[in-house]
């Protein structure tokens, strides 16, 4: 299995969940800025998902959105 086949559906969830098709920053810097933080939020959702599944020890201000994003995944 070539890399880019790991790669290809990691960057159509990006461009689908985090709203990547239309860009509202401009020039160079605003692609960099946009691909970084979704990114960002990417990494942030994994780490959400392994707490809330793997260590079960959730701290409560992080709870709701846990619980919400397993919710969805259920789905």
């Amino acid at each position: 299995m070539r890399p880019r086949d790991c790669v290809e559906p990691i960057i159509g969830h990006l461009k689908s969940d985090d709203k990547m098709k239309r860009y509202f920053l401009t020039e160079v810097l605003g692609d960099a800025l946009n691909v970084l933080l979704s990114a960002s939020g990417q990494n942030l959702r994994k780490s959400l998902r392994w707490l809330y599944f793997c260590a079960g020890k959730v701290p409560p201000v992080v709870a709701v959105y846990a619980h919400s994003l397993a919710e969805s995944i259920k789905k």
